[in-house]
């Protein structure tokens, strides 16, 4: 008898063990995965500011020369809106036709808040913005550039800059760029991307009130892929709030929040992948690292700006102006080279060869590069 309760004993000893080491490798694989899922979902988030940021810069740095255009500011002094009208329209398809920035608008407002002309049409001038544009009526009392997500007529990435004559602002000049191209670029690397604004903003967004919604949100890119709203709709919305990610329905949603000029959060960015380009990029062939999914050409671009993020230059825009040089013509040309001009000026003797070595070292590596 006491050797059949022996045997029992180890039995139920052995089952016991079994079934807490079987729940402890549950639970510790269950960590792994939810530890592989924030380490993903970070490495994504940091991506995407930087592709943000970049856009942000590329968009400020385009206000600002702009707005040292001489035939624009005259044609601003003298009322002539048609004028205005004529000079942005061809700039800005110069730029679509010799850069990738096809998603964006240019518009000059006056120093009361209306609008002077716009690059996409000559039929609003006049029109007074400080009605959608809250954001504007600091730029009147600062007078120094900005840049940053708000809210108009269209949620766009909005850079401003005062337009000057002699000492005095005339006027603003404002480029609108989009979230078309964002999309694309997250695309092609298999992640989709919703822009999405909170609903509550459409009393100022009212070119927005036909677009669709989701979970209180108002979708506001226009190449955003429509099979994944019955998806997105899905969720718990609650729970991808509170933790920032979630894998649900086969899907892997990630959210970045979407601030304003003054750090309000008005709205979310959601990134989603399905299983399988997930599990391609932290299982796969390709190791999950801050580089992705990235070709040779992306990974040059990232570890030159870990390197030097502006290239020897002392800040962002002093390299985003030469960029912008060569999609300039003519007497906007001259305008640009002469600013570029009084900008060096104030470089050292060092800067200036840091800034040429640089330039060599960068064709020699991009020489290389398919």
């Amino acid at each position: 008898m006491k050797e059949w309760f022996s045997k029992k004993s180890v039995i139920i000893t052995s089952l016991f063990l079994f079934i807490t080491m079987g729940i402890g490798v549950w639970y510790l694989s269950k960590k792994v995965e939810e530890n592989r899922y924030i380490q993903f979902s970070d490495t994504l988030r940091n991506y995407f500011r930087n592709k943000l940021d970049s856009q942000k810069s590329q968009a400020l740095s385009l206000a600002i020369a702009l707005a040292e255009n001489k035939a624009l500011k005259e044609a601003l002094w003298d009322d002539d809106e048609d004028l205005g009208y004529e000079i942005l329209s061809k700039t800005l398809m110069r730029l679509r036709e010799y850069t990738l920035m096809s998603d964006v608008r240019a518009q000059v407002i006056t120093t009361d808040l209306t609008i002077f002309a716009r690059s996409w049409d000559n039929t609003y001038a006049g029109m007074p913005l400080d009605i959608f544009r809250e954001d504007l009526k600091e730029i009147t009392t600062l007078k120094k550039p900005k840049v940053a997500i708000e809210p108009g007529r269209l949620l766009s990435i909005k850079a401003t800059t005062p337009i000057m004559q002699k000492s005095k602002a005339i006027g603003y000049l404002e480029i609108l760029q989009f979230f078309d191209k964002i999309t694309d670029d997250l695309r092609q690397k298999h992640i989709e991307l919703l822009v999405l604004m909170n609903e509550k903003l459409l009393n100022i967004a009212t070119l927005m009130r036909e677009n669709p919604t989701v979970h209180n949100f108002v979708i506001s890119n226009k190449n955003y892929n429509s099979n994944l709203l019955k998806i997105v709709n899905r969720i718990n919305i609650k729970k991808l709030l509170q933790q920032r990610y979630l894998y649900s329905n086969d899907y892997f949603f990630i959210i970045e929040d979407m601030l304003d000029g003054k750090e309000n959060q008005i709205g979310i960015f959601l990134m989603i992948l399905s299983k399988a380009d997930l599990n391609e990029l932290i299982y796969g062939n390709k190791p999950l690292s801050f580089f992705l999914n990235f070709t040779q050409k992306d990974l040059y671009q990232i570890v030159n700006r870990w390197e030097a993020p502006t290239g020897g230059y002392r800040s962002i825009y002093d390299k985003n102006l030469f960029k912008l040089l060569n999609t300039f013509e003519g007497e906007d040309r001259m305008l640009v080279e002469q600013e570029i001009y009084e900008v060096l000026q104030e470089y050292s003797k060092k800067e200036l060869i840091d800034i040429i070595l640089y330039q060599n070292r960068r064709r020699k590596i991009t020489g290389d590069i398919e």
